[in-house]
């Protein structure tokens, strides 16, 4: 039982010499308290009162989209450094697991499947191994079949997530992640181009403050506050 609970929270299982434990702990520790500092300031300074203010026409949320691009996209950077760069690095000191190979090169991605298999390869090789091979092997699905599949389980989790953050159910992160499975196929047409690896970084500079949009105006619709619980 102890082994299963430490293979579901610990990143990898590869033991290998790890170094200076403490010293790379200790800045990791550092990184993410920075992290923290400056995320607190872009949250409070350019995204809530963006996300708190009305809107009343689309051009109104096409405007806030464009003004919310950039912070947010700074915000997921840091969310993503500190999870993936210091938080597992940190979990693999501990558990003295060397192999830190927790994501590789998405921001070169040229299609939107190369970005979801690289920016979090612990949860793609989960999804690889037991939901895409298992479909596939078990139920004698096609490939395009398979990830529909992955990215309807993924869309449902994220879902439940944020139902239970927000204490309320809308669908518009599960659209968003179905809608993955077209705009990966559309993507493949440019491979290799640079312009597929635009795609991709306009898929991320609009895809997050719109659904950053959506889910706020429902909780600012009942709440004067983000960080209201009641």
């Amino acid at each position: 039982r102890s082994m299963r609970a430490a293979y579901l929270l610990e990143a990898t299982a590869v033991v290998l010499d790890a170094g200076n434990r403490k010293r790379v702990i200790m800045k990791c520790l550092l990184q993410i308290l920075l992290c923290s500092v400056l995320q607190y300031f872009i949250m409070f300074q350019f995204i809530l009162p963006i996300l708190s203010s009305p809107i009343d026409s689309v051009a109104d949320a096409v405007f806030s989209i464009v003004q919310l691009s950039i912070p947010s996209m700074i915000l997921w950077l840091l969310s993503f450094y500190a999870f993936f760069q210091c938080y597992l690095n940190i979990l693999a000191e501990f558990s003295h697991f060397a192999d830190r190979h927790f994501f590789s090169d998405w921001w070169n991605a040229s299609t939107l499947d190369s970005f979801w298999r690289k920016w979090n390869i612990p949860v793609h090789e989960w999804c690889l191994r037991h939901v895409y091979l298992e479909t596939m092997q078990a139920g004698g699905t096609s490939k395009h079949v398979a990830t529909f599949w992955v990215f309807f389980i993924s869309a449902i989790l994220h879902e439940y997530l944020f139902s239970v953050s927000f204490k309320f159910v809308r669908p518009w992160f599960f659209i968003a992640m179905v809608l993955q499975v077209p705009m990966i196929l559309a993507s493949r047409r440019y491979r290799g181009r640079r312009r597929g690896n635009l795609m991709m970084w306009l898929n991320l500079f609009v895809g997050q403050p719109l659904l950053n949009i959506m889910y706020s105006r429902e909780w600012f619709s009942t709440h004067n506050s983000l960080f209201c619980l009641s």
